[in-house]
C-alpha cells in the first residue's frame, strides 16, 4: 500500500515508548471499525439508536451501521468540509442521536469544536465519536470536551500499518 503522505516508519517504529496522558486511556484495535463497535457494545448503544455522521461519511461504514442494526441520519456539510452549528444543532433536536460522529477531514479539527455551545447540546448519555481517521493523534494534545467523549485514530490512512486507537478517559 503506498501512503498518502510521506512517511519515515522508523518514527512510527523507533525504541522510545509513547507518552501518554495519564488522564486518558487508550486501546488498541486492528482498525476503527472494530474500535466504534466495541464502544458500542461497552457502552450499551441498542440496536435501533440513532447514529448521526456528516452527511459525506464513509458509504461502506453507513451500510455496516445499518447492518448492525442502527439507524444512521446525516446534519449538512459545506462545500469546504465545516459544518454550520445551527444546522447542526437543528439535527441533534430532530433525530436525538444516542451517538454523534464528528469527522475531523484531513487531520483538521472540525470547526465544530470552535463553538462548543454545539456539544453542550448534546445529550449527556449521547456518545460523542471524534472521528480522526486521518491523523495519528498524539495522546499528550487530547481535549476530552464532555463525558461520553471518545476519540478514534487509524494508522492506516497515514502509514502502511493496520491499527485504530480508541482514546476515553
Amino acid at each position: 500500500m503506498i501512503s498518502t503522505q510521506p512517511i519515515q516508519l522508523i518514527k512510527y517504529l523507533g525504541g522510545k515508548k509513547r507518552d501518554q496522558n495519564p488522564n486518558t486511556e487508550q486501546l488498541f484495535y486492528l482498525s476503527w471499525e472494530d474500535a466504534f463497535w466495541d464502544l458500542l457494545t461497552k457502552k450499551g448503544v441498542k440496536k435501533g439508536a440513532c447514529i448521526l455522521v456528516p452527511e459525506f461519511f464513509c458509504g461502506d461504514v453507513e451500510i455496516n451501521m445499518k447492518n448492525h442494526g442502527y439507524v444512521v441520519k446525516h446534519y449538512p456539510t459545506n462545500v469546504d468540509l465545516t459544518h454550520d452549528p445551527k444546522l447542526f444543532i437543528k439535527c441533534l433536536k430532530t433525530f436525538n442521536p444516542k451517538v454523534v460522529i464528528i469527522f475531523n477531514s484531513l487531520g483538521i479539527k472540525n470547526n465544530l469544536f470552535d463553538n462548543l455551545s454545539c456539544i453542550e447540546f448534546i445529550s449527556k448519555n449521547t456518545l460523542l465519536v471524534e472521528d480522526s481517521v486521518h491523523s495519528v493523534v498524539n495522546p499528550l494534545e487530547l481535549k476530552f470536551y464532555r463525558k461520553n467523549h471518545f476519540v478514534i485514530d487509524s494508522l492506516r490512512k497515514v502509514i502502511p500499518m493496520q491499527g485504530s486507537f480508541l482514546y476515553g478517559r
